[in-house]
């Protein structure tokens, strides 16, 4: 969460926090008076009950309890009081144009070449850190913003007490164009931070590494203590369990520092993958390379140089990228301004079998820093994330929900073809080398079967990515499929399994889990 240092390993005191699917990030809120006014004495607010009162938000105190939620309603009262200069008027201004402009660009895209962005979504969340589980739902969390002027530092990255808090959500995604899913509120556990003033609040556990667990859950390491200044090292290690001898890798043939920017483990047929394309991170430069075999190459351009931006792997294998910007919070006029000087950034690009590079229609906002990109169970792309310009462009900002959530329909559903599906699939785990049984009722469109890892994202790194290739035999609407071979292949845990049909169009997933003890 600095300003301008980027980091790859971001702990002073670090938090550690394991996230169930069910039990998620639940614990009681801290004891507090009602009556206390953290804006007394020093900060010279005063705050009537009646103020008070008509600020406190019934979903809140349900999710949170009243301590919590009465402490932030006067979080928003006084933040209202004390922040000026970037009005309402500008914010749906800006939205206004941007959403007038994405239409007017995207209506010359035909959608079987390019997809298209089909949703935007208000949300409660940034979701600087995202995601997603083998319920379907979609983990997202943050902090609460100490600003809501995007020209400022809205993150309490330097922040001491209190404020300095996080905050998380479930989302549901929606099953159609129309719906905007659900939100509900997970708080993170209460805890007191080291920083000496014994003020309890939701963990701060933004700006955090996260990862999956064999069992599904998400394992989140670190977080931001507050006014730490912390910073990464310009390292990157392998371990190696044969010799223990730690090691640093090439440096990329570049040698250009990156910001940020997105890596991705390509595709390898049923093998697990033994490659990664390194890209973006340098908003000057397109260039991507491919790390193999110990040895980095240069790799088929993109058309744009990016930093802060997200890579995907589609269900069919090719390759997506979103978001992207200048700088941490530079979208091109300098630190802080929300207004994009050139508006490319905000146009997608797809690479397809061969490696090529095409630019697609633009997303509603330009985003950057914190953002966000993952592949849902039904093959969709949800879009969020960079807390500065959803405040920048929020056209009711009291209206609570603070954040936002793009949904991108890939080409594929346009191109043809019977969208096969799947009926069921195993209930318990799935060991390694083994056959298992698929039902379908499409039987004649299921042409290949393929594993999708799902993906948790921040800072743009979409960590977790794997895309693998099952071999596939059956007769009617019984399908035989083998499994990865070994872990090496699939490491133990949750995947989306999809039926692709001839053309490339994916079924809706269903999710199986892998283990080896199955």
């Amino acid at each position: 969460m600095t300003h301008r240092r980027p980091r790859a390993v971001l702990a002073a005191a670090a938090v550690t926090a394991v996230l169930a699917t069910a039990t998620i990030l639940t614990a009681p809120a801290p004891a507090a008076s009602a009556t206390t006014d953290p804006f007394a004495g020093n900060r010279g607010l005063r705050i009537t009950g009646e103020q008070l009162q008509a600020e406190v938000r019934a979903a809140e105190v349900a999710a949170f309890g009243r301590p919590a939620a009465e402490s932030m309603a006067r979080d928003r009262i006084g933040l209202r009081a004390v922040q000026t200069g970037y009005p309402q008027t500008t914010r749906t201004n800006r939205f206004t144009m941007l959403t007038r402009t994405q239409g007017e660009f995207n209506s010359t895209f035909d959608p079987a070449k390019s997809g298209q962005f089909k949703q935007y979504i208000p949300s409660p969340e940034f979701a600087d850190h995202v995601a997603l589980l083998p319920t379907g739902k979609v983990l997202m969390f943050s902090f609460e913003s100490v600003e809501d002027n995007p020209q400022k530092e809205t993150a309490p990255t330097d922040v001491i007490g209190r404020q300095n808090a996080g905050r998380a959500y479930l989302w549901t995604p929606p099953a159609n164009d129309t719906d905007p899913g659900e939100f509900k509120a997970v708080p993170p556990p209460v805890v007191d931070m080291p920083d000496g003033l014994d003020e309890p609040r939701p963990a701060p556990f933004f700006c955090a590494g996260h990862s999956y667990l064999p069992n599904g859950m998400v394992g989140v390491f670190g977080g931001n203590l507050g006014g730490n200044g912390g910073t990464g090292a310009k390292l990157a290690l392998v371990f190696d369990p044969a010799n223990e001898t730690r090691s640093p890798l090439p440096n990329r043939p570049d040698g250009f520092p990156r910001l940020y920017g997105s890596a991705v483990a390509l595709p390898n047929g049923t093998a697990g993958p033994d490659s990664v394309l390194v890209l973006g991170g340098n908003y000057k430069d397109p260039d991507t390379f491919k790390f193999s075999g110990g040895r980095w190459t240069k790799d088929k351009p993109r058309n744009l140089g990016r930093a802060q931006d997200d890579t995907l792997i589609f269900p069919d294998g090719n390759l997506f990228t979103v978001n992207g910007a200048v700088g941490i919070r530079d979208y091109g006029l300098g630190d802080y301004n929300p207004n994009v000087p050139d508006d490319r950034f905000r146009q997608v690009e797809l690479r397809d079998a061969d490696g090529n590079w095409t630019l697609g229609p633009k997303q509603r906002l330009p985003r950057g820093y914190h953002s966000n990109a993952v592949v849902l169970p039904d093959g969709r792309i949800m879009v969020t994330g960079d807390e500065l310009q959803q405040i920048a462009n929020n056209p009711d900002i009291k209206s609570g929900n603070n954040g936002t959530i793009e949904i991108y329909e890939p080409p594929y559903p346009h191109q043809g073809g019977k969208r096969p599906d799947i009926r069921t699939v195993p209930t318990q785990p799935v060991g390694y080398g083994k056959k298992f049984r698929v039902n379908t009722d499409s039987p004649d469109q299921a042409a290949r079967a393929v594993l999708l890892a799902p993906v948790t994202s921040t800072h743009s790194v979409d960590t977790s990515q794997r895309r693998l290739e099952l071999k596939l035999a059956g007769a009617g609407s019984q399908l035989l499929l083998d499994s990865p071979a070994s872990a090496a292949d699939a490491p133990p845990g949750w995947y989306m399994l999809f039926l692709l049909n001839d053309a490339g169009v994916p079924s809706v997933a269903k999710w199986i889990q892998l283990s080896p003890n199955a």
